[in-house]
């Protein structure tokens, strides 16, 4: 499949994984006819929002294949049959025409319909009516009935909605969605009012979130109070994806459209998905208005154990308030996933994955009443397979936890679940692993929504710093921050390496969520390379016995590594080799390779500088010989302080000088020197000392 995604890139035809999977499946992994169709493929069906038409269109290199395939007029009309019973969501059909049966190309459907007049399908739809009937099987009969050119009669449109309320009750929601829909297309009245918000509903059940919005937005806005309510919850969660904020529904004025004692419940669930998706963008004042709707709705419809409490724990813990003692749920989602992002946000990764893993999880098959009916459709399968990832990759597992994302990128809507968690998890394993984004993380970029799009800032710091271009890093971290340094809710790594002069990393809004281990790998980053030289000695043992307790592989090789940059700096060759070989050995344990790729040329600097001779205790005086012919000698000494660990504050005060004075002369130095940030001066006293 990289290959195609790789093509389908090329030209500009960006598909989700999963759709593009799905194409091959159905073009029988033929790449030109995959090409060619998705050419012919809307954009939101190509981002996977719109499920793909039945059938697919026929495209020049289908007709290639069966260029030289004549059959009589008789077997063409079998044939046809047969591809229109293949091509219903029906598990069987009435017809045995040998030239479809199993094995016969998948193209051959696409070309056999394609190929045919409008007469000629109708006229197979009612043969295949007609048999259906004669085999008792109401809703096949239903289907090719509404399928076909005639109107059909209202007893067909209900045989459909029947099945398709079926089909949801067994887990199939694409095959609820496909019958509901054609039910709705073929229908007016109650039939059809219930046929749009069961098609809407299952069709975000399968991700399809611009398709939900379509069927849903004509109930919500024109049709009976209970259609809007029953409706409302699902909506709000294509739109949510759809549009990359939760909308400004006034809890009051949906509220309001409650008239009798059943709709109540339908609110509830309504206010919930509000108050669930606000979290998941870490919108906390809109949360918090959506969980006293809850709160409220819950009490009147007598919901509150089932609904409301695991419905506010699951807010808060995306709000980074949870508890350890908060009311779990039941089911996939607000018993599985959450419950499992719980342990884990409690430090026991472990645990959680644990949960994940389902087998040893005795409520996964249980009734969840957040998303009652829907406990088995792919959008919730995606928040299991993202919740793994994630976890994964707080264990420290990078390398399987890429594996395990590209795996479900190919079967799940990814993109979907958290806000896009999914994506920018994608992005950030494939820096980590290759050091660039492959073709799984660009595609799925390329199928998000455009107002959903990422920030890229981060991604960008941490490629520059991969390779060594510490300026650009820089450059965009502050943008990053400037841009009010936009992030997922669920802490995924990024990059602290590196920071301008005078940039508090400290006043960085954090993660909402944030395993305790990479908070303090993150502050012991932090200490590596603000702590004073002079304090330094005496702190270096304490930290090391800190980062002792960190789990993650892939976190202690940061923290490692930082440790081994700090010795470097300030001459400590043989302590800089031991934490960089260090790093080198955890994060090749992580499978980050290409942050073990960095740390490797780290050391192989730090080995030629040895060889050449060039000790690091004539450090500082080979800095001064370099810098003397740039600088004033005030300058050279505020420096080589700057160079010693010493905070502007530590400055101004060994100087008798203000802090803005020092920020001036630094300002100065910077510019003399060719350098825009601390970690560059600290870089280029490092190979000013190496080539003294």
């Amino acid at each position: 499949m990289i290959p195609v995604l790789e093509r389908l890139l090329a030209l500009d035809l960006g598909c989700a994984p999963h759709v593009v999977a799905a194409l091959l499946r159905r073009l029988d992994g033929d790449r030109e006819s995959v090409e060619q169709v998705a050419g012919a493929l809307d954009a939101a069906q190509r981002r996977g929002l719109r499920p793909l038409p039945s059938p697919l269109p026929l495209v020049p290199a289908i007709e290639t294949v069966f260029a030289g395939f004549a059959p009589s007029r008789e077997e063409k009309h079998a044939l046809l049959e047969q591809a229109l019973g293949a091509e219903s969501p029906l598990p069987s059909h009435p017809c045995d025409a040998p030239a479809l049966r199993e094995g016969a190309p998948q193209r051959m459907v696409v070309w056999v319909v394609g190929t045919s007049t409008a007469d000629e399908i109708r006229d197979a739809h009612q043969k295949l009516v007609r048999r259906c009937a004669e085999r008792r099987d109401a809703t096949a009969s239903a289907w090719h009935e509404a399928s076909g050119a005639a109107p059909p009669e209202g007893a067909a449109a209900a045989e459909l909605l029947r099945a398709a309320v079926r089909s949801r009750e067994e887990g199939d929601s694409e095959r609820s969605m496909r019958l509901a829909a054609l039910a709705a297309q073929r229908s007016s009245g109650a039939i059809r009012d219930q046929a749009l918000l069961t098609a809407g509903v299952a069709a975000m059940a399968c991700g399809y979130a611009a398709e939900a919005a379509a069927w849903l937005t004509e109930p919500f806005r024109h049709g009976s109070d209970h259609s809007a309510l029953f409706g409302a919850a699902a909506l709000l969660a294509a739109e949510s994806h759809l549009r990359g904020v939760v909308p400004a529904l006034d809890p009051a004025s949906l509220r309001s459209r409650v008239t009798r004692a059943e709709d109540g419940y339908a609110y509830a669930r309504a206010a919930a998905f509000a108050a669930a998706l606000c979290a998941e963008r870490g919108d906390r004042a809109r949360a918090r208005v959506w969980l006293d709707a809850l709160r409220t709705a819950t009490s009147a419809a007598g919901a509150e154990r089932e609904l409301r409490d695991p419905v506010v724990s699951m807010t808060w813990l995306l709000l980074g308030e949870g508890h350890a003692d908060d009311a779990g749920g039941s089911g996939p989602l607000t018993g599985l996933v959450y419950g499992a992002l719980r342990e884990a946000a409690g430090g026991d990764v472990e645990a959680g994955l644990r949960m994940l893993a389902a087998g040893d999880y005795r409520g996964v098959d249980e009734r969840d009443p957040f998303i009652a009916g829907f406990e088995r459709s792919p959008l919730v399968e995606a928040y299991r397979a993202v919740a793994e990832v994630l976890l994964l990759t707080w264990r420290g597992d990078i390398l399987t936890a890429r594996e395990r994302l590209a795996v479900a990128a190919a079967k799940l809507p990814v993109s979907i679940p958290f806000a896009g968690l999914g994506v920018v998890l994608a992005r950030r394993l494939d820096l980590a692993v290759t050091g660039g984004l492959g073709p799984v993380a660009l595609s799925l970029t390329a199928a998000l929504p455009s107002p959903a799009r990422i920030d890229h800032l981060v991604d960008r710091a941490v490629q520059a710093h991969l390779v060594g271009r510490t300026d650009e890093a820089m450059a965009f971290l502050r943008l990053w921050v400037d841009r009010g340094a936009p992030q997922p809710v669920l802490a995924v790594p990024g990059i602290d390496e590196v920071a301008p002069v005078g940039f508090d990393l400290e006043a960085i809004p954090r993660h909402r969520v944030e395993l305790p281990e990479m908070t303090l790998a993150r502050l012991l980053r932090l200490r590596a390379s603000t702590v004073p030289q002079t304090a330094w000695a005496s702190e270096a043992p304490q930290l090391e016995e800190e980062a002792r307790g960190i789990r993650s592989p892939f976190e202690r090789a940061r923290v490692s590594a930082a440790f081994g940059l700090r010795a470097v700096i300030h001459d400590d060759a043989r302590g800089g080799r031991r934490h960089l070989r260090a790093a080198l050995a955890l994060f090749e344990e992580s499978g980050a390779l290409a942050w073990a790729k960095l740390v490797a040329e780290r050391l192989r600097m730090l080995d030629q500088s040895v060889e050449r001779g060039d000790e690091l205790g004539d450090a500082v005086a080979a800095i001064r010989r370099r810098w003397e012919p740039m600088l004033t000698r005030r300058e050279l000494e505020l420096a080589l302080a700057v160079v010693g660990g010493a905070s502007n504050r530590e400055i101004a005060s060994s100087f008798s000088v203000s802090v803005r004075t020092v920020e001036v002369h630094l300002g100065r130095i910077f510019a003399k020197l060719g350098v825009r940030t601390r970690v560059e001066l600290m870089l280029l006293a490092l190979r000013s000392a190496r080539h003294g």
